[in-house]
């Protein structure tokens, strides 16, 4: 059973936006790229099975969550218990099914954000999804952004009734979203949508410190190099920061955002392109090419109107 279509499911283009050719190109015709170790990047899509979908917001939220021995996202951390005595550090005890909930909630609402885009992206080792990320393309709706109707459909997707209370009745939610329109104005990204934004980006607990964060994190920066464009997060805490360092991730924000104000705030981290070689850039545009007009013709879904339309190029069988 494929992923679910909630929006724009007649067959009209996409108005989100969605990756561009040059990223495409990275993936089979499967939708995989090997990774280092014998592990496998795949792109969750809508024509995806469900399973596979469900497995990457499960790691999501399990990873954001954190666990009696892994840290939670620091900041989402902060929003959902207020100031912790363990900052950025392992919790207390295993999460109770009210936390997991509320963490899972968050991967389900972020993921389908990134599911409308292409910029879903998980981490197999051979037995199970292990790591996973949902991004922002460059050039898309971004997402502090999302239209009324899209951010409706999302809340109704991860569960209506505990969406109401993380997004309106949160007061350190919305301090949280005010900080990052803030900090990504002084990172000077608040004119552009030019950039790849990592929304949420986690791995289970039990599989860190496996080398598997690392092997997504090294993807995402190909990703933004294909594009040439600059990639950008938030986060906190020494360790993290640490983390996002090796893949290329430098300081270039630190604030107080609301009450949490571990070690100076919330960190903003941007990545710059990587040039790429001039026998790197002619693979590149040939395949893109091949993607954007003469690619081999995939239809969008099994049946209906976006049969008859291509997932590597958009256009119909007709010009194929």
């Amino acid at each position: 059973m494929a992923c679910p279509r909630f929006i724009n499911n007649l067959g009209f283009s996409n108005p989100f936006g969605s990756t561009s050719p040059k990223v495409n190109v990275l993936f089979d015709s499967s939708g995989q790229r090997k990774a280092s170790n014998g592990m496998t990047i795949l792109r969750v899509t809508q024509d995806s099975p469900k399973s596979i979908l469900d497995e990457t917001l499960e790691v999501l939220g399990r990873g954001e969550c954190g666990s009696a021995r892994t840290a939670p996202d620091p900041l989402l951390d902060w929003v959902y218990a207020g100031v912790s005595e363990n900052t950025c550090g392992p919790l207390k005890a295993p999460p109770s099914a009210e936390r997991l909930a509320w963490f899972r909630w968050m991967a389900h609402y972020c993921g389908y954000f990134a599911l409308a885009r292409g910029g879903l992206y998980c981490l197999h080792d051979g037995n199970k999804i292990v790591s996973a990320a949902a991004t922002g393309p460059p050039k898309t709706v971004s997402f502090g952004r999302m239209s009324g109707g899209e951010m409706g459909d999302n809340i109704r997707e991860a569960g209506m009734i505990i969406g109401q209370d993380i997004l309106a009745n949160n007061m350190r939610m919305r301090a949280l979203g005010a900080w990052q329109d803030g900090i990504q104005a002084s990172a000077g990204l608040s004119c552009t949508t030019n950039y790849l934004y990592l929304v949420m980006y986690a791995t289970l607990p039990e599989a860190q410190g496996k080398g598997c964060g690392k092997a997504l994190l090294q993807f995402l920066g190909e990703v933004a190099d294909a594009d040439g464009v600059a990639a950008f997060l938030e986060t906190a805490g020494a360790r993290n920061c640490g983390f996002y360092k090796t893949g290329g991730f430098e300081v270039v924000e630190r604030s107080v955002c609301g009450g949490f104000t571990h070690e100076g705030g919330g960190v903003g981290m941007k990545r710059m392109p990587v040039a790429r070689g001039r026998g790197e850039d002619a693979q590149v545009h040939e395949a893109s090419k091949e993607a954007s007009s003469g690619c081999s013709f995939a239809p969008k879904r099994p049946t209906g109107p976006l049969s008859q339309y291509c997932r590597h190029c958009n256009k119909h069988q007709s010009m194929h």
